[in-house]
């Protein structure tokens, strides 16, 4: 029995010994003579390597050039967005009671609503936010800007 604790002793030594890192074992010894050591000077331009561009083979097509993408055209249609109110505030306060009344609110104002729907969206749920109830129409692309400035947003 006195032998196992005797050689659990020494594998234990032997294991700190092998873990410390203070025996000296790979740290650097300065030259012997008397001389210092100097570090290596790397060339700047050996590393990275830069890398070069490969040249297109001469049959290789050329790339078509792509406009920049431009407004909507005037006959174009778009889809825009409105909650219906702010959530933890009185109904009785939401500028429109329905869809109808918010409709008819954008044609006194000259905009032809083309399609128009009620959809739930998924929104954060804070007072701060709006409701999941939204008014969603379709307009011309001509009416845009009327349309955002009474407080519909793009789709």
């Amino acid at each position: 029995m006195k032998s196992i604790y005797v050689l659990l002793g020494l594998i234990s030594l032997v294991a700190l010994v092998a873990c410390s890192g203070n025996v000296g074992v790979g740290t650097p010894q300065p030259p012997s003579g008397g001389a210092t050591a100097t570090a290596p000077v790397l060339s700047t331009d050996a590393y990275p390597p830069q890398p070069t561009a490969t040249p297109l083979p001469e049959d290789y097509p050329a790339p078509s050039p792509q406009a920049p993408p431009t407004d909507y055209p005037a006959d174009m249609q778009v889809w825009l967005l409105r909650p219906m109110g702010q959530q933890c505030v009185d109904p009785a306060t939401y500028e429109f009671a329905n869809l109808d009344a918010a409709i008819e609110a954008l044609e006194e104002a000259g905009i032809e609503v083309l399609a128009s729907e009620a959809v739930e969206l998924s929104v954060c749920e804070s007072c701060d936010c709006p409701t999941s109830e939204h008014f969603r129409v379709q307009i011309g692309a001509e009416d845009l800007a009327v349309a955002q400035s009474m407080g519909w947003f793009q789709e």
